[in-house]
């Protein structure tokens, strides 16, 4: 039908030329040619489309609307840079058009250009702040920067206006996960992924959030169900890695984040696993030596931050390693890892009692966290608080009935409170366990 407007506008205007003007009125013929390049765009036609919203610009090259068309068909075919030209035509044609900020946000946060992006969103959100959509570009560009209650607030917004849209759930659910939010996190990435039970960004967001709420098995079940297309895909090789290292299969881990690396060369978070991996390697060294790079390319990513801790740690540098998880932490609060790693950073400086609430901080949250409880535990003894410490490792056990040094631990809490007897048999059912099947080891001897 539109092919059929254009010709009959066309033979129309053949026959009654418009008078000349040096700068042409929008016609119905620029419109149709817009509308007929949108169809082709989604009907997988991007160069037929292309074609089209030239003509309409040749015909009104003012026709703000297309040039927001021209860029999106180009950033669809790799050329960011031309797309981002597009855009920033169309909002200096009309600087209230809502798309035009929009796609000119969010190609911008894709060239790595953030700061300008917030500008541009701002003030698109200022003239328009109840435009959904502009709102969630605005708040994934907020959750960059580390502005997490601000994103908070502009997703929900957003989601005011499209209460449906995975795209908007998916992002404050991220961003609720940031700020260790779990419940709200979990209601929301369920939504988003039950709205769009095949796009794998949400699924392994998902499967990220119910691993860091312990719920391993549910996220294993999650990951079996990404499709086998996606074997190549980076962040689907770092989540499958973050599984193996959460069974202490290190070894293992370690290609798929190779290979996610080949993949993606610029994926911190990968980066961060295998560097803070060579710990358990004895390879130290190596690991300082690749995240020293990372850290200066990436100072505000909160993996770099932890990584760059642990291997602090590893050289017994506790004071410095223990800044870096502060820093990891005011990025994003709801990290339970830097958490877990500072309580243990805190606890080889004797500051026992901030130790103890840090890790607590991390039960409360995921309360099957064994290297918290085993944390919590051995830091308890050494506070002399033996009751609380016997409390501990016996939930740790009841976590890992089969790991012989938390019942080596406990026997000590037990023998350092007086409990000889429940301590001889602690010692001697974790004996009964020496060179059984291996252990998470997560416990560290008070």
């Amino acid at each position: 039908a539109l092919e059929r407007a254009v010709n009959i506008i066309e033979a129309r205007d053949a026959a009654h030329p418009p008078p000349a003007s040096p700068r042409p009125p929008l016609t119905l013929l620029a419109i149709a040619l817009n509308n007929l390049a949108i169809v082709r765009y989604e009907q997988g036609q991007p160069d037929a489309a292309l074609s089209n919203v030239d003509r309409a610009l040749r015909v009104t090259p003012g026709y703000a609307d297309a040039w927001v068309t021209r860029g999106v068909i180009l950033q669809a075919q790799g050329g960011l840079d031309k797309a981002v030209t597009s855009f920033r035509q169309a909002l200096a044609l009309n600087p209230k058009l809502a798309t035009a900020s929009q796609n000119l946000g969010q190609s911008l946060q894709k060239r790595g250009q953030a700061d300008e992006a917030l500008v541009v969103l701002q003030q698109g959100v200022g003239l328009h702040p109840e435009d959904g959509e502009l709102q969630g570009a605005y708040a994934g560009v907020l959750a960059q920067k580390g502005r997490l209650t601000d994103a908070v607030a502009a997703y929900t917004i957003s989601l005011g206006a499209r209460p449906d849209s995975p795209e908007a759930l998916y992002g404050i659910g991220n961003v609720y996960r940031y700020l260790g939010k779990f419940p709200e996190a979990l209601t929301a990435l369920q939504q988003a992924h039950a709205l769009a039970p095949t796009d794998v960004s949400t699924t392994l967001a998902l499967v990220a959030l119910l691993t860091d709420m312990g719920r391993a098995a549910d996220a294993a079940a999650l990951l079996a169900g990404v499709p086998g297309t996606e074997k190549n895909n980076p962040f689907l090789l770092l989540a499958q890695a973050t599984a193996l290292v959460r069974q202490n299969k290190a070894r293992e881990a370690v290609p798929l984040l190779q290979q996610a690396l080949a993949l993606n060369a610029d994926l911190p978070e990968a980066t961060a696993a295998l560097a803070s991996l060579q710990i358990d390697l004895g390879k130290p060294v190596e690991g300082m030596a690749m995240i020293e790079p990372a850290l200066a390319a990436h100072p505000e990513n909160a993996e770099i931050r932890n990584s760059h801790g642990l291997l602090l740690g590893a050289q017994s540098k506790f004071s410095e390693a223990q800044a870096e998880y502060e820093k990891a932490l005011a990025i994003r609060p709801g990290y339970l890892e830097a958490r877990v790693n500072l309580g243990v950073a805190l606890s080889r400086q004797d500051q026992l009692a901030e130790a103890v609430k840090n890790f607590q901080t991390v039960l409360a949250n995921d309360p099957v966290n064994l290297t918290a409880q085993a944390n919590l535990g051995a830091t308890l003894v050494r506070a002399k608080r033996y009751d609380q410490a016997v409390a501990a490792f016996r939930v740790a056990i009841e976590l890992s009935p089969n790991d012989p040094d938390l019942r080596t631990n406990l026997g000590i809490a037990l023998e350092r409170s007086g409990k000889n007897d429940e301590a001889q048999q602690a010692y001697s059912d974790a004996k009964k366990l020496k060179g059984d099947t291996p252990h998470p080891g997560a416990a560290a001897k008070p």
